[in-house]
């Protein structure tokens, strides 16, 4: 029973802090995925700097239970390789609800190639992946898909800033609207990190990852 379709992937306008020349803070972040305020999984993004290259590892595992029968399972596990700010390789695994997905790319001549289930695919441009936490993905007008290699167009809303209450302690946060071909609400701290990401499921529940 695919209950939850939209909790596939996470959890990647302009303001002062957040500009052209932002910089993501590469400190790990771990979410509780909460669904209508309840807790049904986690969401972790760990860093890995090497000089230039910078490897990130993302793993999201959820469980909806319905009487206490589990009616979703998702888990996905991705490898983000980038070198000098580049996204130049990206591996992932996926198995949604028993639906099975495997995405490698590699970035070769520009040009970012590899197979998706399979298939021979390649992107021409400079993309960044739906992960979220890339603080440049506000000025994004597409996102790369990290289930399937597809390209999704997007437009970035800047609505305002929100008192958030983090790690960190009670600060400002910026909230943006992402609206196209994926709708996401996102809030990033003073430091640039993704402190929250929020979005309807398919069945209208509310999804949200909370850090923690």
């Amino acid at each position: 029973m695919n209950v939850l379709k939209t909790i596939l992937f996470l959890i990647s306008i302009t303001v002062p802090c957040l500009t052209g020349q932002a910089q993501a803070s590469e400190q790990d972040l771990s979410f509780d995925v909460l669904r209508n305020g309840e807790k049904i999984g986690m969401h972790q993004i760990i860093f890995e700097k090497h000089g230039a290259d910078l490897n990130v590892s993302i793993q999201t595992d959820v469980e909806v239970k319905i009487m206490f029968v589990a009616v979703y399972k998702f888990h996905h596990k991705s490898m983000e390789t980038w070198k000098n700010g580049q996204l130049v390789g990206l591996y992932s695994k996926t198995n949604d609800d028993g639906t099975l997905h495997q995405l490698s790319l590699a970035r070769q001549n520009n040009v970012l190639s590899g197979t998706s289930d399979g298939k021979e695919i390649s992107i021409t441009r400079d993309i960044l992946p739906a992960s979220l936490w890339h603080p440049k993905i506000i000025n994004s007008l597409s996102l790369l898909n990290t289930l399937e290699g597809h390209e999704m167009k997007i437009a970035v809303h800047h609505i305002g800033q929100e008192i958030m209450t983090t790690d960190k302690g009670t600060q400002p946060a910026d909230y943006y609207k992402l609206t196209g071909e994926l709708e996401r609400e996102l809030w990033f701290d003073k430091d640039q990190r993704l402190i929250k990401v929020r979005f309807k499921g398919s069945d209208d529940s509310e999804i949200t990852y909370k850090l923690i």
